[in-house]
C-alpha cells in the first residue's frame, strides 16, 4: 500500500503536464527557428564561397594577360588571402552545421519527453486515476482529451 502512495506522488498534475508541454513546444519552436536561421546563414556563406572561388579562378586564368594592372606576385598574395578567407568560411560553415545537428538532437530529446508525459497522462486517463474533480476544477478536460487523441494517433 505504501508503494501505491509513492506512485501517486510521482505523477504530475494535469496542469503541470500541460504547462510542461507548452514549455517544450515553445523550446521546439525556438530551436526550429534558430536551426532555420543557421541554415540560411550557411547557404549565404556557401554562395559567398562560390563567388570567391569564381573570382579566384578568373584571376588565375587572366594572370598572364599583359593589360592586367596587378603583378603576378600581387595576385598570388591576394589569392592566398582569399584562400584563408575560404578556409575560415568553411570552418564557420562546419560549426553552423554542428549547431544545427545539436539543435536537432535537442528537439528530438524534447519531443521524446513530451511523448512520454503524454502517454503517461493518457494511460492515467484510461485507468481513471486522473482525478475528474481536478480536471473539472481547472477546466482541463478538452486539453487532456486532445492530448490523448494525439497520443492515440501516434500509437
Amino acid at each position: 500500500m505504501g508503494s501505491n502512495q509513492d506512485d501517486k506522488q510521482k505523477l504530475m498534475e494535469p496542469q503541470e503536464l500541460i504547462a510542461l508541454a507548452r514549455q517544450l513546444s515553445e523550446r521546439l519552436k525556438k530551436h526550429d527557428d534558430s536551426a532555420t536561421e543557421l541554415l540560411i546563414r550557411g547557404r549565404s556563406l556557401q554562395r559567398r564561397e562560390e563567388a570567391v572561388a569564381e573570382l579566384s579562378a578568373a584571376l588565375t586564368a587572366h594572370s598572364g594577360v599583359p593589360f592586367l594592372q596587378s603583378s603576378r606576385p600581387d595576385i598570388v598574395k591576394e589569392l592566398q588571402q582569399e584562400r584563408r578567407v575560404l578556409l575560415a568560411l568553411r570552418q564557420e560553415n562546419d560549426e553552423l552545421l554542428e549547431a544545427v545537428q545539436e539543435n536537432g538532437d535537442a528537439i528530438q530529446y524534447v519531443m521524446k519527453k513530451y511523448r512520454q508525459h503524454s502517454k503517461k497522462l493518457c494511460d492515467l486517463r484510461e485507468q481513471d486515476t486522473v482525478c475528474p474533480s481536478i480536471i473539472d476544477k481547472y477546466e482541463l478536460g478538452g486539453e487532456v482529451h486532445s492530448i490523448c487523441a494525439v497520443e492515440t494517433l501516434i500509437r
